[in-house]
């Protein structure tokens, strides 16, 4: 009993592989990665944790 050709024959997988980082400068800090100045700031404005003149005092105290 054999396998039909069809099943034996079958094309190569190629695996995609994402192209390599650029080279780390010497003598820049291990994990330094650049920022982009305008990613330093979120992009949505959270509301303050406390109203104006209010402060939040936890339960049970």
């Amino acid at each position: 009993m054999g396998f039909p050709q069809e099943a034996v024959m079958q094309p190569a997988i190629h695996m995609h592989v994402p192209p390599k980082p650029d080279p780390i400068p010497p003598g820049s800090p291990p994990g330094d990665l650049p920022v982009d100045p305008d990613t330093d700031e979120p992009d949505v404005d959270l509301p303050p944790l406390s109203p104006p003149g209010k402060e939040i005092t936890p339960p049970g105290k």
